[in-house]
């Protein structure tokens, strides 16, 4: 269902006026809840002025006079990242600073169980060989309750930064920075990377240092924010933003190896390119093998010892796709023969491989427009992903039962529970009377909000340069959807597995505009040639000079 957002002749020319914009970009900041001038002038122009006051998150000023104590000394700070991007990539900023501040470090990164995280007796062992002093946990809150309980026996502080909500550490008087759990901090939607930035800013601040170099390796922050697809606004905007400027002149020989293999130009590097092509490689090895290769690829000053780990890269990420896509279609298609009318989906399946869980779960929310529970059976024990769309919070759908869980975090529309096989039993119907409320309360519906009619005709590069503005777009800040009709595709191309995409050419005047259809192809009539079509686009300009439309439906 195709959806127009209209407004009064008026009351637009008078924002207009406000604004000192043309009416494409008022309307688009009016479709973005922006209605004064200051405001306009903050999103259009966000800067590092708009980061909020560290020291607003709890228990920051305790824990940065903490740290201050290990510059320039011979204690050693261990930082325990997540083996996801945002843990690994928060974990090797935070070195990076703690270099330049002289505070002695090393990371860990623990390999992916059931159990969140599984730590051998010779984590233990090495933290006493090692001489460690300090943890310093990045997205997550560490671990069992056990595993913290032996740290501090052993006489190691330990403090966290985490962005999930959790309630861990409630009686253990540990030191935690998380924007969820800060009743004063403003902002609570950054990334775990995003958490540790704060971490950084507040040190700086206090030590007096030049605030540029925060800076030097935002990129590190910049990637974990968009592949833990965090809400583009507020913080997250400059750091995004911020941290897409630095890829053009990256520092990290990984980041500068893997945008020369992918070819792409580093000045215009967009977080689609993020999205679909840089995380996701990175993300491979992380997911499939041992995810310490990941922080030597980031850490490396060797092209021939991260040409190796490219490589294996490639290879893990064409396992991983082979492997998710069997997976999803089996369900996929399962679901499709078995159930009309789909409500929720949820479905249980024996020990595949955790690392694609959520990700499945994901795609299967997207793809039949419900909220998802999706459980893996190990043993006397079971792991369940959670995924949601819109405005529909599962996390608080499901917290309602986080007293049958052995773990239990997330965000309003992704969450994961850990639970054995025999409390599963006593929920089970319960956490689906949960997804079918979900979605009764929220109304799912396959909408499309059209922004505007904007006429291809009428495209470029001065006005798409000025949409572009309008960006970074992702969650809460979604690309602008415009409509025109009366158009005729030539030159159709359909690709993909299973040809359920299409390339194809616009002509305006002679001129070629390119256009690409995903998951669109079916609803082409390729036996009408001269079919005249109406679409919605969102218009991008590939390297800064060829004019592309990205399809969003077509009829």
């Amino acid at each position: 269902m195709w959806k127009s957002m209209v407004y009064d002749e008026e009351y637009l020319n008078d924002k207009m006026k406000l604004f000192e914009k043309d009416k494409l970009i008022t309307t688009l900041l009016l479709n973005r809840k922006i209605y004064t001038s200051e405001d306009a002038n903050k999103f259009l122009n966000s800067s590092y002025k708009q980061l909020h006051d560290p020291f607003l998150l709890d228990n920051m000023g305790k824990i940065v006079e903490k740290l201050v104590q290990y510059i320039d000394t011979d204690k050693n700070v261990l930082i325990f990242g997540d083996y996801d991007i945002d843990g690994i990539s928060g974990a090797v900023y935070l070195s990076k600073i703690f270099d330049k501040l002289n505070i002695k470090n090393s990371i860990y990164i623990p390999t992916r169980t059931i159990f969140k995280y599984s730590l051998p007796e010779s984590f233990f062992e090495d933290l006493s060989k090692d001489n460690i002093d300090l943890i310093i946990s990045v997205d997550n809150s560490f671990g069992e309750v056990e595993d913290i309980k032996q740290i501090m026996n052993l006489g190691i502080d330990l403090i966290i930064t985490d962005h999930h909500f959790n309630n861990n550490n409630v009686d253990m008087q540990i030191l935690e920075i998380n924007p969820k759990k800060s009743k004063e901090y403003p902002f609570k939607e950054l990334s775990g990377s995003g958490v540790v930035f704060k971490l950084v800013q507040a040190l700086y601040l206090t030590l007096k240092k030049p605030m540029g170099e925060i800076y030097e390796y935002c990129e590190l922050i910049s990637l974990a924010t968009i592949a833990d697809v965090m809400e583009c606004v507020d913080e997250n905007r400059f750091l995004i933003k911020r941290g897409l400027k630095n890829f053009s002149k990256t520092k990290i020989l990984a980041f500068k190896m893997i945008i020369e293999n992918f070819k792409i130009n580093p000045e215009y590097i967009t977080i689609n390119d993020i999205s679909y092509r840089i995380a996701p490689l990175i993300n491979a090895i992380g997911k499939l093998d041992d995810p310490i290769k990941i922080i030597k690829f980031l850490q490396s000053e060797s092209e021939v010892e991260n040409r190796t780990i490219i490589n294996e890269m490639y290879e893990y990420n064409n396992e991983r796709k082979i492997y998710e896509n069997q997976l999803f279609n089996n369900i996929s298609g399962y679901i499709r023969k078995k159930y009309k009318n789909i409500k929720y989906i949820y479905y249980e399946i024996n020990d595949i491989n955790l690392a694609v869980l959520g990700s499945i779960t994901s795609r299967l929310a997207l793809e039949f427009k419900v909220p998802v529970i999706m459980v893996s059976r190990v043993g006397k024990y079971c792991k369940g992903s959670c995924r949601s769309l819109y405005n529909a919070n599962i996390y608080n759908a499901i917290s309602n039962f986080s007293d049958y869980f052995i773990n239990f975090g997330g965000h309003d529309l992704a969450a994961g529970f850990l639970i054995s096989n025999s409390n599963l039993l006593k929920i089970r119907n319960k956490l689906k009377s949960a997804l079918y409320s979900l979605n009764f309360e929220s109304n799912f519906e396959d909408e499309i909000t059209i922004d505007m009619k904007l006429s291809v005709k009428s495209l470029n590069f001065k006005n798409i340069n000025e949409i572009s503005k309008l960006g970074p777009f992702g969650l809460s800040n979604n690309e602008p959807n415009f409509y025109d009709s009366d158009i005729k595709f030539s030159n159709i191309l359909i690709f993909g597995v299973d040809n359920s995409h299409f390339k194809a050419s616009i002509y305006i005047g002679g001129e070629e505009i390119q256009v690409l259809g995903y998951n669109l192809s079916s609803k082409l009539n390729l036996k009408k040639y001269n079919k005249l079509y109406k679409i919605i686009y969102t218009p991008e300009l590939i390297n800064k000079k060829t004019i592309r439309l990205k399809l969003k439906d077509i009829q």
